[in-house]
């Protein structure tokens, strides 16, 4: 892990957005919530995966399930996957588990 303070990547200033959840903790992330695919026939959607990409530290604590919002929308937190680095991916949905 890196030892470096991993912050400044995710700033609102940038590219990032402001978490929250329901205690009132906040912390920056950098969120997508892009298509990963479209039918070529027909032009669905086949798989929109919302994701937040993060401080692992931002989200230590946090499990399935939990809610957050981002940008005046409930997220439930589906998996956090930690990548080694002091960064995570949490993948999300809108759907309550």
């Amino acid at each position: 892990m890196f030892t470096e303070d991993l912050s400044v990547f995710f700033e609102t200033e940038d590219f990032g957005v402001l978490v929250s959840d329901v205690n009132g903790t906040t912390f920056d992330g950098i969120f997508d919530n892009a298509a990963a695919t479209k039918d070529v026939y027909s032009g669905q959607i086949i798989n929109a995966s919302p994701k937040l990409l993060c401080r692992t530290d931002d989200v230590n604590g946090y499990e399935q399930g939990d809610l957050l919002e981002i940008s005046d929308t409930n997220y439930y937190i589906r998996a956090i996957l930690p990548d080694g680095t002091g960064v995570s991916e949490v993948q999300l949905t809108t759907e309550q588990p």
